[in-house]
């Protein structure tokens, strides 16, 4: 399912609940507030199928998860929760689908190789993701503000090479 069309309409709705939310006005944007899309390792080694979807970090630590799988008849699945921001990490706070907590631990890398859920065979960029474990693959990489806090670019300033160029 491609949920490009969405993005507006995602960063419209992220715009209102804040509004609902009692926001005064402009604020500045936290260090991990913005719009996250879904992306992966270049080359897709472990992925099993093409996810797509977008995390929107607001502000006051509310978010919101919209995503769903290559094959899902039934329509994006869309999720609002409360996140807390943790030195290097942010911690989402979900319920399963049984109706209790859970949270999810997505630790922050600032600047790392990946491909985008829309263009999974494209030339990699570096990006600035958001990742459950080891693997970037099903991770959110930035796609705005960009890294000059007001442009819709999804590359990450340059860093230093980590290991395995990470």
């Amino acid at each position: 399912m491609n949920l490009k069309p969405l993005f507006p309409s995602i960063a419209l709705l992220a715009a209102g609940l804040a509004v609902a939310g009692g926001d005064d006005g402009p604020r500045e944007v936290g260090r991990f507030e913005g719009i996250w899309k879904m992306c992966y390792e270049p080359g897709l080694e472990r992925v099993v199928e093409i996810d797509s979807g977008y995390l929107v970090l607001m502000p006051g630590g509310r978010y919101y998860d919209v995503s769903a799988s290559c094959c899902d008849i039934e329509g994006p699945d869309w999720e609002l929760g409360d996140y807390d921001v943790e030195a290097e990490a942010i911690v989402l706070h979900r319920r399963r689908a049984d109706g209790t907590a859970a949270t999810m631990r997505l630790r922050h890398r600032p600047a790392v190789r990946a491909v985008f859920f829309d263009d999974p065979r494209g030339q990699p960029v570096r990006a600035e993701v958001l990742a459950a474990g080891e693997s970037i693959d099903y991770g959110w990489c930035r796609a705005y503000p960009g890294p000059e806090g007001f442009t819709r670019s999804v590359a990450a300033p340059p860093a230093e090479s980590a290991p395995n160029g990470r």
